[in-house]
């Protein structure tokens, strides 16, 4: 009786020590597979901050004021005016700015891939011009483009000097065909050379409509 007692508080207590044993051990997984859980989970978090930093980065680049370039466009354009672009722009973007060509604008010459400067000023015909200057419309005029000097206080030297212009440099401005490149080179010959840019108002065929699409492009020098 107190043999078999015995035997049974053995059993109880091994299955007791084997149970605390078993215990311990899931005890143990049971951690480490929560901690590998949460490790693997600021893994992902982390990545998923790196990523969204990249990304946020590369669709908001910071744009320098040293990579635009001011162009200036006038003439036969929807709005003529000063525009700001990135560096590397071509005409097609100027034009696209200045809300397209007008009707009436003659394009069979514009280079729509020329390439844009900074301090770039674009003349673009109009047909009209063409017509008043006794060019033609169908004559393969391109627009007048002047690029400016590096130097601010030379920037004038790619105005056209109607002092000394010949016929062929006075006929590349708007309006201005050869009856007209004439009449001027006339006039200066017999009234002396030009005081203001004004004065071109005085030659014969030169009206203020005319004067207003020139004052821009020229200058008088000795």
């Amino acid at each position: 009786m107190l043999k078999e007692l015995l035997q049974k508080s053995i059993y109880v207590v091994a299955g007791a020590i084997i149970m605390l044993i078993i215990f311990v051990i899931g005890y143990f997984l049971l951690k480490d597979q929560t901690m590998t859980l949460e490790s693997f989970a600021d893994e992902v978090e982390m990545s998923q901050d790196i990523s969204f930093s990249e990304k946020m980065t590369v669709e908001q680049p910071e744009e320098s004021s040293s990579e635009l370039i001011y162009v200036d466009i006038k003439g036969a354009v929807h709005y003529p005016n000063m525009y700001a672009l990135p560096k590397g722009s071509r005409l097609f973007d100027l034009i696209e700015k200045a809300g397209g060509f007008l009707p009436d604008a003659h394009t069979q010459q514009v280079n729509l891939a020329q390439l844009l400067e900074d301090q770039m000023m674009l003349y673009i015909y109009r047909e009209s011009d063409l017509i008043q200057s006794d060019i033609g419309e169908d004559s393969p005029i391109q627009p007048l483009v002047i690029v400016a000097s590096d130097r601010g206080e030379e920037s004038n030297d790619n105005l056209i000097n109607i002092n000394s212009a010949s016929q062929a440099e006075l006929e590349t401005l708007p309006n201005i065909g050869p009856k007209k490149a004439d009449a001027i080179i006339q006039y200066r010959t017999q009234n002396g050379s030009f005081s203001t840019i004004e004065e071109m108002m005085n030659v014969s065929g030169i009206g203020e409509k005319t004067f207003e699409s020139l004052k821009d492009l020229i200058k008088v020098a000795p």
